[in-house]
């Protein structure tokens, strides 16, 4: 499963050195917040849920992964609390008084469509832990009609159709929930929910264990949560599956560099721009990893070929003028942090 690949172009002094290279995917139409409430309780459906099926146990847990929640529109409060008290009363294991409750929010006619999508798929759970598979296929259905873009909806139908024995039917429902699962890591990472975009990547990678891609995204969400060696882990990982890909050795340096060690992150740095001589973000990050071993020459001669890459690079300027001032090139210092404010006037340039 090939993502498209969309590097960050984002500067970040206070880092000092560019983010990190990622993969995104097209992405779903999310609701623009979260209930606060619904999400109390989705965390406790995690925490304590016990479905009585082996099949479907981890329902609940994806529907509580189901990330765009119900939208915050704050009309028709009283059916989406019919809700709220449905996903409670199934975690208790009333499904029955689950059920009910679903079906008065239903019916109800106040949802948006994408909270009509989540009482079906939550119904639909109800259903498939009371017995009554086909039931929860039929809301499956409906659920999947208003959500497209909810890889748990697929996921879960999955595995009704397997225990049935429908396994082409199967397939193509897995096939959907990883890419779906993909695309809403990548938007959890945006969001800075990053333990839920770490989860939602590792079911994609279930499904497509040879992903470069997938393991790149991973790797950036491992180390935004500050799991370097995990992060290091799946950059080297995505090395392996793509060993003439420079992104994976870009994102691998910028991890080691975050873990200061320097001479290994120079290393693949070195590796990145002789994969690709025109990546100017590699350059500008070794760069930064040559100024923390205080090899400010090098450093200088890195933020040029930045520079003859990206002649509007301000950032570039600025870091160099920086270590040219600090050589006592004071002329050849002034022009660049004029040359960088002509760039990005709002950039900071007073020394």
């Amino acid at each position: 499963m090939r993502l498209l690949p969309l590097p960050e172009k984002e500067l970040c002094d206070t880092r000092r050195f560019r983010s990190d290279g990622r993969l995104l995917t097209a992405r779903p139409i999310r609701g623009v917040n979260f209930m606060e409430r619904f999400l109390c309780i989705i965390n406790r459906c995690i925490a304590s849920h016990s479905a009585k099926s082996t099949a479907l146990a981890a329902g609940v847990l994806l529907l509580a992964l189901a990330a765009a929640g119900l939208t915050a529109a704050p009309a028709h409060a009283d059916a989406r609390d019919d809700i709220l008290i449905g996903l409670e009363a199934a975690r208790r294991g009333a499904h029955e008084a689950a059920m009910r409750y679903y079906t008065k929010a239903m019916e109800s006619g106040e949802l948006s469509s994408h909270d009509l999508g989540m009482a079906y798929k939550a119904r639909a759970l109800s259903y498939h832990d009371t017995g009554h598979p086909d039931k929860a296929l039929s809301d499956f259905e409906q659920a999947a009609k208003l959500t497209p873009g909810d890889p748990d909806i697929y996921y879960n139908r999955a595995q009704i159709l397997q225990a049935r024995g429908q396994q082409e039917e199967a397939d193509k429902d897995l096939q959907r929930a990883a890419q779906g699962f993909a695309q809403r890591g990548n938007a959890y990472i945006d969001h800075e929910k990053y333990d839920a975009a770490i989860s939602d990547l590792t079911k994609a990678l279930l499904f497509a264990p040879d992903s470069a891609d997938l393991y790149i995204v991973r790797g950036l969400a491992y180390k935004l949560n500050g799991s370097l060696d995990k992060a290091t882990d799946d950059y080297t990982r995505a090395i392996e599956l793509a060993p003439d890909d420079p992104l994976p050795y870009m994102n691998r340096a910028n991890t080691l560099l975050k873990a200061e060690q320097y001479g290994m992150a120079l290393m693949d740095y070195d590796k990145a721009i002789e994969l690709d001589p025109k990546y100017a973000d590699a350059y500008f990050n070794r760069a930064t990893a040559y100024e923390k071993i205080l090899e400010d020459e090098k450093a200088v001669e890195d933020y040029t070929m930045a520079i003859k890459i990206n002649p509007e690079d301000a950032m570039a300027y600025k870091r160099r003028g920086e270590l040219r001032k600090g050589m006592g090139q004071n002329s050849l210092a002034d022009k660049d942090f004029a040359k960088a404010f002509k760039i990005d006037p709002n950039l900071d340039t007073a020394n």
